[in-house]
């Protein structure tokens, strides 16, 4: 029994997953997410909000969820609140992108100066891009000669 609550827990955890994915992959896009998709997110806050509390932190308050909840669906409301935060964010949603990198598609918030960011991480999908870009000018140059 305990191995099927785990599989559908996971079941649970992807569909949230592709879920958030979805939602700022559309916004990366600048498109509107689809309202199908804004549902389940809200769903998954629905259920899992009603366990965070307001407890006292050095500086002030912080928010933080009750440990009572031993179901294995307990991480996905830190998940789905943490998607949350950043959708109701404006300085930061503008700034999500989807990685330029031919086969990656990964989701990041550009944190540079200038917002100008093109990959999720410059030693992989960077790297790859640049010496693609190089390599072909030197292909260029010499069919040229």
């Amino acid at each position: 029994r305990r191995s099927q609550d785990s599989a559908a827990a996971l079941r649970r955890a992807i569909a949230l997953r592709e879920t958030i994915y979805r939602i700022f992959g559309a916004l990366a896009l600048e498109e509107s997410p689809h309202a199908s998709d804004l549902d389940q997110l809200n769903a998954h806050l629905s259920s899992s909000l009603g366990r965070l509390r307001l407890v006292p932190s050095r500086k002030g308050f912080t928010w933080s969820w009750a440990e009572k909840d031993e179901s294995l669906d307990q991480p996905l409301g830190p998940i789905a609140r943490s998607a949350a935060d950043l959708l109701t964010s404006p300085h930061l949603l503008e700034r999500v992108r989807q990685c330029e990198g031919d086969t990656c598609g990964w989701l990041f918030v550009d944190s540079t100066k200038n917002h100008s960011r093109r990959w999720c991480v410059m030693s992989d999908c960077g790297n790859v891009a640049k010496v693609r870009r190089f390599r072909l000018k030197q292909r260029r140059a010499r069919s040229t000669k």
